[in-house]
C-alpha cells in the first residue's frame, strides 16, 4: 500500500506541474487535466487516511512511553515542568481577563511490566494467570512508563444546594 501511495504522490505532482504550466502559459488550465488532478488527489487522500487508521487508541490523553530509567524519568520531569508553566500561564490569563476560565493540565504516569519482567510474579494469581487485568503496576516494578496528560476545566456545580468543584476533561 505504501508503494501505491508513493506512486500516486508522483502522479499528483506531475499533474499539478502540468496544470500550473497551462495556467502560467495559457492563462487557464484544461478542465480535463484539472479533473484528473482532483480525482488523483481524492484517491491519495483516501489511501493516506486508510494508512493512518491502523489501530485507534483507547485514550486520547496518551502522550508517550519511556523506559523506567533515570533518562526516562528525566523526560517525565521535563514534561511536568512544561505543564506547570502552561498552568501558570493560564492562571495569569484568568487574572488579567475577567470571565476567562483557565485550563489545567494534569499528568498521570502508569507502569507497564513488559516482557519477561521478574516482578510479574507479584501481579499473578496462583496457577490462574493474571490476578486483575486492570491492576495498577507500581513504578518501581515497571519496565516502561506510560505518560498521560489531560486538559481540564474547573467547574463549580451545585448538588442539592451545596456547591462543589469539579474538573471536566476537555481532551489532550
Amino acid at each position: 500500500m505504501k508503494a501505491q501511495i508513493d506512486l500516486l504522490r508522483k502522479t499528483v505532482a506531475t499533474w499539478q506541474e502540468q496544470v500550473d504550466y497551462e495556467k502560467r502559459i495559457l492563462g487557464y488550465a484544461d478542465s480535463a487535466h484539472v479533473a484528473v488532478l482532483e480525482m488523483n488527489k481524492n484517491r491519495l487522500a483516501k489511501l493516506e487516511g486508510a494508512m493512518k487508521v491502523v489501530k485507534p487508541r483507547r485514550a486520547n490523553t496518551y502522550c508517550f512511553t519511556v523506559n523506567n530509567t533515570e533518562g526516562g524519568k528525566g523526560e517525565i520531569e521535563n514534561f511536568r515542568k512544561e505543564c506547570k508553566i502552561f498552568n501558570a500561564e493560564e492562571r495569569i490569563k484568568a487574572l488579567k481577563e475577567p470571565g476567562y476560565v483557565p485550563k489545567v493540565k494534569k499528568i498521570a504516569v502508569y507502569g507497564r511490566l513488559g516482557k519477561d519482567n521478574p516482578n510479574a510474579a507479584e501481579y499473578r494469581a496462583a496457577n490462574k494467570g493474571w490476578r486483575n487485568a486492570y491492576a495498577r503496576i507500581r513504578i518501581e516494578d515497571a519496565a516502561t512508563l506510560d505518560v498521560y496528560c489531560g486538559t481540564y476545566v474547573k467547574e463549580t456545580l451545585t448538588y442539592g444546594g451545596a456547591p462543589f468543584t469539579h474538573y471536566r476533561c476537555i481532551g489532550a
